[in-house]
């Protein structure tokens, strides 16, 4: 008499083997992606603020030692506004603001084709212009940028001395440049400053 004992799997045993297997793996390979996705996002956002931190503190600390327009006509700085004033922008957009820096040269920080850039004269008047220089890279979208002035001036609009210390408010909405933007980090900040030196009537 033969002995059929053989050992081995059935049909189904194989078929539930399989799909156990195919459901750990995917699942396996669904968190590992997404795992390499969420550190992609958290490298693109730190990069993201490093800039912008960057950006908001090179500004910063040539808005804050901008010096007071002494100049007539027409070798001037702040050609719109003139003289006795420490800040011009470019109303109504206002994504420009014009100063003369703390080496008596004229300096502007504008928004242009999507990013930031300065220009500095060689000189204190808005004449000699060199060509700009890029404050963003270029994996970089600046959104919005925008400038808002406070006591730029010496007087208010009566005439009157309006004795505030200048002070200006940049706004400024960045994002990562790419084919999906929505799924991209962005930032939007917004930071006052107010001028180092007081602001003494001259």
């Amino acid at each position: 008499m033969k002995n059929n004992n053989k050992t081995g799997f059935t049909l189904v045993e194989v078929i539930v083997a399989v799909t156990v297997f195919v459901i750990i793996i995917g699942t396996v390979m669904l968190i590992f992606s997404w795992v390499i996705e969420t550190q992609e996002k958290t490298l693109a956002s730190q990069e993201l603020l490093f800039q912008t931190s960057f950006l908001m503190e090179h500004m910063g600390k040539s808005l804050r030692m901008a010096k007071k327009e002494l100049n007539h006509p027409p070798t001037q700085c702040l050609n719109t506004v003139g003289r006795g004033f420490n800040f011009e922008t470019n109303p109504p957009i206002n994504n420009r603001i014009r100063f003369i820096n703390d080496d008596n040269l004229c300096q502007e920080f504008f928004l242009s084709d999507a990013r930031l850039k300065k220009r500095i004269s060689t000189n204190d008047n808005a004449g000699g212009f060199e060509a700009p220089l890029y404050l963003t890279p270029p994996y970089l979208e600046v959104v919005s940028f925008r400038v808002n002035l406070i006591g730029a001036g010496q007087t208010d609009t009566l005439g009157q001395i309006d004795r505030i210390q200048p002070r200006v408010t940049l706004f400024l909405e960045i994002r990562r440049a790419g084919p999906k933007p929505g799924l991209l980090p962005s930032v939007k900040i917004q930071t006052t400053l107010s001028q180092r030196d007081l602001d003494i009537v001259k």
